[in-house]
């Protein structure tokens, strides 16, 4: 497929579509990047039925793998190496773990982008796209996209893609004619355009002309309606982040920015790559039956043409039946020392963190490996973008050994967690109140770090139909800690209770704490925590 016109949209939308959930809220989202999670040769992980997978090479990892990979320092240069190029996750091998997604909690996956890169390329990332009408072959085929959301729907699972609009991946190359460096030109934004060699052939080089047609599907870039000269901007690459309008404008490194339209908000002048670009995934919609988007790079696109593009999304999603079309692996507040949280032992707090993610406001969304404690840390995003299958980079400076254990102390509790939260209704809708705490049953407050640290108790309420929801952790991984915790004075009256609903010690479920006024001020109970633990209690009656 290689123009829009070889599209029959009305075919293609005359048949029944999955439906959008009633509230994305209600929701909790695992995303993955597509070539770090899973290949499908997985020996002894649990199956999309719950029976002990077979047949695949790659055992499971255990502690004694950790670090197999990084023995000598050559060993460890090709480790490293390894996790700049493709490593081999696939569609179909995403396919085959909705399983163990699926009785983790999940109730939606959002997928890093599938299209197809250029073939000399090593983005596995997925976000320089060459053709917006293909799949990566090295991610699989559109079929397989079609039955990996097929599957996912089967189990309870709605599918998000990760879509780019505002640039392509490197498909041209500059004659830059300004700023030498010892390294040649350095096309960077000034303003004005670059002059351009030509369309990158199927090797990375310049050797089409630029603006003209294209016939080779792996040159230039695809579908053909982008193939004008000014659908991109030619202005060189971003040197100042946070200038406007360089930030717009300007290229993502070599990913060359898509010009999108230009005007304010409300006389947006929509370009014809824009419409291109909305067109195809419409597509994508319908061919696949996703059940949303999430749009990267917002901040570099005006928001006129972010409208724009929503709206026709939402639009022709809400045509075919999906009233509810929704619209971090870069760690890029990080700088240069990227890091997983478990990085440098803080496993014993994974919980917490996830606890907080799960119980607080908002949609949950768990970074894939985060349920195995993977602990990623380094100088460059592919530290914390380990493959979880194993392969040439795999996660605990490992190789050829994957983590898919359903039976990790994380994975158990995360899963525990997420179903409390979606047997509880004010777990996910609830509004939120940060609750004071006090050691005398005097002094009330929130809680304070002691010279860098804060060890205590964390609480918040989640109220819903006036009834009161209490979600607790304890931040000292080291020991057990207790504290008045102050309640809403309607909500929790003397003599009202609160049983506990989950702990990370499985013993005190079911436990019960009476509200008391430890001072004629506050309405407050007495709450102990196992050290690094998590508690939710719900009204007793």
């Amino acid at each position: 497929m290689q123009t829009l016109a070889d599209i029959d949209f009305a075919a293609l939308t005359q048949r029944p579509f999955h439906p959008s959930p009633a509230a994305w809220e209600d929701q909790v989202f695992y995303f993955f990047l597509l070539d770090r999670f899973s290949d499908g040769n997985e020996a002894g992980y649990r199956d999309n039925s719950g029976n002990l997978a077979v047949g695949g090479s790659t055992p499971l990892l255990q502690s004694a793998d950790h670090g197999n990979a990084v023995g000598a320092e050559a060993d460890a240069a090709s480790w490293r190496d390894a996790g700049a190029r493709f490593v081999g996750g696939t569609l179909r091998g995403a396919m085959s773990k909705i399983g163990y997604l699926k009785r983790l909690g999940v109730s939606a996956i959002w997928v890093s982008p599938v299209f197809k890169q250029p073939p000399w390329s090593d983005a596995y990332h997925g976000y320089g796209v060459q053709d917006f009408l293909a799949i990566d072959p090295r991610f699989g085929s559109r079929e397989d996209l079609h039955e990996l959301v097929e599957t996912a729907h089967a189990h309870g699972i709605h599918v998000i893609l990760d879509v780019i609009l505002n640039h392509a991946g490197p498909v041209f190359s500059y004659a830059a004619d300004r700023y030498p460096t010892e390294h040649g030109m350095d096309p960077r934004w000034d303003g004005r355009p670059y002059p351009v060699a030509g369309w990158n052939d199927a090797a990375g080089q310049p050797s089409l002309p630029y603006g003209q047609p294209v016939n080779d599907p792996d040159a230039a870039i695809w579908p053909r309606e982008l193939q004008a000269a000014d659908d991109f901007s030619r202005l060189g690459r971003i040197n100042n982040w946070d200038w406007y309008p360089e930030f717009i404008e300007g290229d993502f490194f070599d990913l060359k920015d898509i010009r999108l339209g230009e005007g304010e908000v409300d006389h947006f002048r929509i370009s014809p790559a824009l419409k291109t670009l909305t067109r195809a995934y419409q597509y994508w919609i319908a061919y696949a039956d996703l059940d949303g988007f999430r749009v990267d790079t917002v901040k570099h696109m005006e928001p006129g043409a972010t409208r724009y593009f929503t709206a026709c999304i939402h639009e022709f999603a809400q045509s075919i039946g999906k009233e509810q079309l929704v619209d971090d692996h870069d760690q890029v507040r990080k700088g240069d020392h990227k890091a997983r949280f478990c990085a440098g032992g803080g496993t014993r707090l994974a919980a917490n963190v996830l606890a907080l993610n799960a119980l607080t406001l908002g949609i949950p969304c768990i970074y894939y490996g985060s349920e195995q404690g993977l602990d990623g840390a380094g100088g460059n995003d592919r530290y914390i973008r380990e493959a979880m299958f194993g392969g040439d980079f795999g996660a605990f400076r490992s190789r050829g050994r994957h983590c898919f254990d359903e039976n990790h102390p994380i994975y158990v509790e995360l899963a525990r967690l997420l179903g409390v939260r979606r047997q509880h209704l004010a777990l996910r809708r609830g509004r939120q109140y940060l609750r004071a705490i006090s050691g005398n049953g005097h002094d009330f407050g929130a809680p304070r770090l002691i010279g860098s640290e804060l060890r205590s108790v964390v609480a918040w309420s989640r109220l819903f139909t006036d009834r009161e929801w209490l979600c607790a952790i304890n931040t000292d991984d080291t020991s057990e800690q207790a504290a008045w915790v102050g309640l809403d004075h309607d909500l929790s009256p003397l003599g009202h209770a609160l049983v506990c609903l989950y702990c990370s010690d499985p013993a005190r479920i079911g436990g019960r704490l009476e509200v008391a006024s430890p001072h004629p001020d506050w309405h407050a109970v007495w709450l102990a925590l196992p050290a690094a633990g998590c508690a939710v209690y719900g009204p007793a009656d």
